[in-house]
């Protein structure tokens, strides 16, 4: 037998879900003495058919929960907390991530390509073959990322921190990196053609002339 779930059911059951999430805190399971309860496992029993593309979560708390495979196309999660997440392979097509910290999450394998993550806080995340063409990631955080094989192709990271970060076979094609921080960054068989470089901090003679013979573009 198949069951048909109403609208007015998933909005229930997402209501319920974004309570988990903000209420059920490690700090409060050991004031009550509820240690049997597994955030994670509520959250995956509420996300049981609930389609959670175009939601407003904003401001959700949902660091260290397992969301991999999940659907939030379109979703506003502006400053939500993040970190911790494990998000392989999911959808997050033109989502909005602005202001959101995802440090230390895992996004491996998903699909990001036209999200918002302005100003958003990235560290040691890992994005590894990630598709984040046509991101916005204008004045974010991504020291120490693991960007190799990730598809930044049309990009925007202009003013975001790079540091650090492996960009390994990485596609940047088009991308604009226009007064990005990018001290000890690793470039190796990273695809820079037509891709924008101006003002950047960690850029030496050396390596400019190297990406402009692979393709790049200085405007300084």
């Amino acid at each position: 037998m198949t069951l048909i779930i109403s609208d007015r059911c998933l909005s229930l059951k997402l209501l319920i879900f974004k309570l988990i999430c903000q209420c059920v805190t490690p700090k409060l399971i050991q004031k009550l003495r509820m240690e049997e309860i597994d955030k994670n496992r509520l959250i995956k029993d509420y996300l049981t058919g609930v389609d959670l593309s175009g939601a407003n979560l904003q401001g959700i708390n949902l660091s260290w929960a397992n969301l991999s495979n999940i659907d939030l196309q379109g979703a506003n999660l502006t400053g939500a907390n993040l970190n911790g997440v494990n998000l392989n392979k999911s959808n997050l097509n033109e989502t909005y991530l602005i202001q959101v910290s995802l440090v230390g999450a895992d996004i491996i394998e998903a699909n990001l390509m036209g999200s918002d993550l302005t100003k958003s806080v990235l560290m040691g995340t890992n994005l590894s073959s990630a598709n984040l063409s046509g991101v916005n990631l204008s004045k974010a955080n991504l020291s120490g990322c693991n960007l190799s094989y990730t598809d930044l192709s049309w990009a925007n990271l202009s003013y975001a921190n790079l540091s650090n970060c492996n960009l390994n076979n990485a596609i940047l094609q088009r991308s604009c990196l226009n007064k990005t921080k990018l001290t000890n960054v690793d470039f190796n068989d990273a695809n820079v053609i037509n891709a924008r470089f101006a003002d950047n901090q960690g850029i030496n003679d050396e390596l400019k002339n190297t990406l402009i013979q692979r393709g790049a573009f200085f405007d300084n």
